[in-house]
């Protein structure tokens, strides 16, 4: 055979085979989407909601491009996910949202402040003083939930607090934005140790926490 044919053969060999794997691909995506539909199908009634399409995180004004939408099983939908991305859209994410989890509405602030720092509806953003021995090394972050406990001068320990939201801390990781490009502007970091945190709190919770930080000496036990 001739060095000519040889070659065009093997082009047309190489065009078939490419046609057949992207057929192969095809078919096994739509297989995948009838199985999911099935299976859908067994739960009943399917909501469409919208999730993040990426990690968005805590203090982050949540953008349209951020989000997804998506079947769901309404049997499965967790009390107060977002069905409606307007609901979401332009407000502040007041801890971190995962892709392709449902969007609960608590995790939403209404606006954020100059800082980014969202406070829950219904809830008051209170700082406290505190140190990295004293906070888990430094490791307190935006969007974490912590127990607070005091230590008074008596040496008597007890807990003020629990399951508390973090808004923010010194370490600056309150306040990332979209940068436009699908990444993130965060504010620069303290490359000192922790000083502070900014917690979430309700109004019968607020005058505990400010009299337990005069008093006595505050940790924050990180909750996972």
């Amino acid at each position: 055979m001739k060095p000519m044919n040889r070659i065009a053969l093997a082009i047309v060999a190489a065009v078939v085979a490419a046609a057949l794997t992207a057929a192969f691909a095809l078919s096994m995506t739509a297989s995948a989407r009838t199985q999911t539909a099935r299976v859908l199908e067994g739960y009943g009634k399917v909501s469409k909601i919208y999730v993040p399409a990426q990690k968005i995180p805590a203090g982050s004004i949540v953008q349209a491009t951020m989000l997804r939408q998506v079947d769901w099983p309404a049997a499965l939908l967790p009390e107060g996910a977002v069905v409606d991305s307007k609901a979401v859209v332009g407000k502040t994410a007041v801890q971190a949202l995962y892709p392709s989890e449902p969007i609960i509405g608590e995790r939403i602030g209404d606006k954020a402040s100059a800082k980014g720092i969202a406070v829950p509806k219904g809830e008051f953003a209170v700082s406290v003083a505190t140190k990295d021995t004293l906070a888990v090394g430094g490791a307190i972050e935006a969007g974490n939930r912590v127990r607070l406990v005091v230590t008074d001068s008596g040496g008597v320990t007890g807990t003020v607090a629990d399951s508390l939201l973090v808004l923010a801390t010194s370490n600056g990781d309150a306040g990332a934005v979209a940068d436009g490009k699908g990444g993130f502007l965060s504010q620069a970091a303290s490359t000192g140790g922790l000083t502070w945190v900014t917690l979430a709190v309700t109004e019968p919770m607020l005058n505990k926490v400010i009299q337990a930080s005069d008093v006595g000496t505050l940790h924050l036990v990180l909750i996972q």
